[in-house]
């Protein structure tokens, strides 16, 4: 995709370069303050179509309710004794540029039972994702284990991440309703 936006561009170029050479000199008066705003306006332009593509085309998590990017860093598994979690690190790009405009600021915080793999870059999360509250983030963070977790993921007091919580899912069902015997 990256490809088709650079030849848009080189075409874009050659036109201007063809219409300089073949159209007729047209004055057109632009107060030089008019210009400026206007190539600023094309280079804000640019910044947020060159961020949205590179977000399409970084690695997601797909939860039945949000899509978010992530890296692809390993996910983090933890076992509370009961439940197997999967901590996995979000809202992240590929490129440098766009991890200096935004940086990671999410953690994906799931059973790890509800987690497929459709490829490297596609994980599918088969529950819906909720945002935590800064007060639920420090209820969860009583418990040591959550604590550590999400430290080793970046989050502080000082700079706290958004937490998602992977709960319930209304695509899953059992074999037995699907029709599948065992």
């Amino acid at each position: 995709m990256l490809r088709y936006h650079a030849l848009i561009c080189i075409g874009l170029f050659i036109l201007g370069i063809v219409g300089y050479k073949t159209l007729p000199d047209v004055p057109l008066p632009l107060p030089w303050t008019a210009v400026i705003l206007l190539f600023t306006a094309m280079a804000v332009a640019g910044v947020f179509a060159f961020r949205g593509q590179t977000s399409m085309s970084s690695p997601v998590i797909a939860a039945e309710n949000v899509r978010l990017t992530r890296y692809m860093t390993p996910n983090k598994y933890l076992s509370d004794g009961e439940t197997t979690w999967a901590f996995i690190p979000a809202n992240g790009w590929m490129s440098l540029l766009i991890w200096l405009v935004g940086k990671n600021t999410a953690v994906v915080m799931m059973p790890a039972a509800l987690l497929e793999s459709e490829s490297e870059y596609a994980l599918i999360a088969r529950c819906k994702l909720y945002r935590l509250t800064p007060q639920a983030v420090r209820v969860l963070c009583r418990k040591r284990a959550f604590k550590n977790a999400l430290a080793e993921l970046g989050h502080t007091e000082e700079r706290p991440l958004d937490v998602y919580y992977g709960l319930h899912s209304t695509t899953l069902h059992a074999d037995s309703e699907c029709g599948v015997s065992t």
